[in-house]
């Protein structure tokens, strides 16, 4: 058990050796000011700084990668628990070796901190880490620059089974960077994820991260240079692989993920998730937090990297959950600025696409979509709506129940499905019939039928039953005959006053202004 109070780390190297080995592998740098590692082992850092210091992996021969470069301040793991509060890390760095001719370049893992493999578990609390780095090693000629993974903080599963468990609060992560290695010749540039955070699961064993009431501001995720340039994401925090993450309470602003620009004419790299990312199969369930004002851009080149999801980056939405959390005033370069979604998650509420005004009577179509939390088609949604209305009128109709299908795609119209009938603002309601919560509600308008023209009845808004029984015509006159007299004479008619029609059949008659079949009183 080791216990640190009230010191100070500065400028302190751990660096890999030229092909050196060690346990962790050929040319490793690890723990810069503080290693920590095995099953007894137990870290208590408090009210203490660590500054400038630095974990850099050996450089790689003709052929062999360059060594990883991990935990620029404090590297805990193999079992290990650590428990930091109240401390500040700024300017530590953990950089990758330089591959040799042909080899790829090492990984830069926590420029902070890095917990990593076996069932560790570190805690952070009341602590501030800025401007620290992970930096990803250069690659050989042809070969790929090294990954740089979270710039202040990373979690990461790997080599032993067990889960690394992080748990970080009330802390502040601020202008920190996880940068992608600069590729050889022809190579690509290596990946930067995580500037603030990284949450990340390897070889299958599972990592949880926590994180609640932080700030993270200000930190860059960036591809290295290549061809094409490699990809920056997940600016404030990246949760990869399988690993579980919760962020709650806190503020993610400011933070850039960046593509790297290309070298040789080739492209740009993709800046994914500004704010956060969640690669695939990754679960990310985030409350009363805030996501604003970060960016998403793609790298140059001979043609630009894509910029998506300034504000989310979600290739998988299935195991998401956004609640009581404001997403806004984010910048994607490309698409989506708030959140993009490559995989929609399930169906949280229903979308309404109804006429604003009908016509009492008349029928309508409605669009009924399956929506989730982001607003996205819900395209594997198979529940049953069912509808209801505020309009109690007998002559209201409404669909039957309906059950979607895989052809709906979370998408599904109902041509004249719908009449209203009592005047005024109407409330639709569509309702999923297991989950009551899956609902929305639309207003629409139902503006009465055509007033009567003078002199006569309403025009019909649809073609009426025949009219067969007694109508009887008041005060009309009947034209029977007209006649033109001579010359010097004058127009003779005879006239008859209508009495009653009794029996009779009127149909299938046409007026072209108005009332097809009579013109009269309307009938008592």
């Amino acid at each position: 058990m080791l216990t640190v109070s009230h010191s100070t780390f500065s400028h302190n190297l751990a660096r890999g050796g030229h092909r050196g080995s060690n346990v962790f592998g050929p040319g490793f740098g690890q723990g810069g000011g503080i290693l920590n590692v095995g099953a007894i082992s137990a870290l208590t850092v408090r009210l203490s700084t660590f500054t400038a210091n630095q974990a850099v992996g050996g450089a790689g021969d003709a052929g062999v990668s360059g060594g990883n470069g991990v935990g620029g301040a404090i590297l805990t793991g193999g079992n290990a628990t650590a428990s930091v509060s109240h401390s500040t890390f700024s300017d530590n760095q953990a950089v990758g070796g330089a591959g040799g001719s042909g080899g790829v370049g090492g990984t830069a893992g926590g420029g902070g901190i890095n917990n990593t493999f076996g069932t560790s578990r570190l805690f952070v609390t009341h602590s501030t880490f800025t401007h620290n780095q992970a930096i990803g090693g250069a690659g050989g000629t042809r070969a790929a620059g090294g990954l740089g993974h979270a710039g202040a903080l990373e979690n990461g599963s790997g080599l032993s089974a067990g889960e690394t468990t992080l748990s970080v609060r009330d802390s502040t992560l601020t202008n920190n960077l996880a940068v992608g290695g600069a590729a050889g010749a022809g190579g690509t540039g290596g990946n930067g994820a995580g500037g603030g955070v990284e949450n990340l699961t390897s070889g299958g064993f599972p990592a949880g991260g926590t994180v609640s009431n932080c700030h993270i501001t200000g930190n860059q995720a960036v591809g290295g240079t290549g061809s094409p340039g490699g990809v920056g994401e997940g600016a404030g925090i990246s949760n990869r692989g399988t690993a579980v993450l919760t962020v709650t309470g806190s503020t993610v602003t400011g933070n850039q993920a960046l593509g790297g620009a290309a070298s040789d004419s080739g492209n740009g790299g993709d800046g994914l998730g500004g704010g956060i990312y969640n690669e695939a199969g990754g679960t990310l369930d985030a409350t009363g937090s805030t996501i604003s004002g970060n960016q998403a851009l793609g790298g140059a080149g001979n043609s630009a990297g894509k910029g998506i999801g300034g504000g989310l980056y979600l290739a998988d939405g299935r195991k998401v959950s956004v609640k009581d959390t404001t997403i806004q005033d984010n910048h994607a370069s490309t698409s989506d600025d708030d959140v993009f979604e490559a995989q929609p998650g399930p169906a949280t509420h229903f979308g309404i696409s109804a006429p604003a005004h009908v016509t009492s009577g008349m029928a309508f179509d409605v669009t009924v979509t399956a929506l989730d939390a982001f607003d996205h088609t819900a395209v594997r949604y198979r529940g049953t709506v069912t509808f209801s209305s505020g309009d109690t009128d007998p002559g209201a109709v409404l669909p039957a129940d309906y059950t979607f299908t895989t052809a709906d795609r979370g998408v599904h119209a109902f041509p004249g499905g719908f009449t209203l009938v009592t005047a005024g603002d109407q409330m639709l309601t569509a309702a999923d019939t297991s989950d009551s919560t899956i609902t929305s509600r639309a207003i629409v308008t139902v503006d009465p039928g055509p007033a009567a023209p003078p002199g006569g009845c309403a025009r019909d808004q649809e073609k009426p039953a025949p009219f067969f029984g007694r109508y009887t015509l008041a005060d009309s006159v009947l034209i029977e005959n007209r006649s033109t007299a001579g010359a010097g004479g004058s127009d003779g008619q005879h006239v008859g006053r209508g009495r009653s029609i009794k029996d009779t059949a009127i149909e299938d008659n046409h007026a072209s202004t108005s009332n097809d079949d009579v013109f009269g009183d309307c009938p008592p």
